[in-house]
């Protein structure tokens, strides 16, 4: 059986003066399966980690990039959030995450 071949045709410029038509192929067997998510149904769901972890994680990362009255100030607003909003949020990813059926091969 003859592979698929598709053909997609855009413009690359090279320079500004001189556009180029380019084409690129693309080629598929319909008798090879694809290997690549082969196994995606029976790979495990990740897990959502603790909204405090995540919160302390963002903390510990952002530290070093900002200054110290920066990093309180932000400390205090990941206070309120994880409080509020973030505890909401959290709780509905965890229920997204429940009956989701997307898996992942990180």
């Amino acid at each position: 059986m003859l592979p698929n071949i598709t053909l997609l045709t855009g413009w690359c410029v090279a320079s500004p003066q001189t556009p180029t038509t380019l084409r690129v192929a693309h080629i598929s067997s319909a008798t090879r399966p694809n290997k690549t998510f082969k196994h995606q149904a029976t790979l495990p769901l990740l897990p959502i980690p603790k909204l405090e972890d995540t919160c302390a994680n963002y903390l510990r990362l952002l530290s070093p990039l900002v200054s110290s009255k920066d990093l309180e100030d932000t400390k205090e607003i990941v206070k309120w959030f994880s409080g509020t909003e973030g505890q909401q949020l959290h709780n509905k990813l965890v229920r997204t995450h429940a009956s989701s059926t997307l898996r992942s091969s990180c």
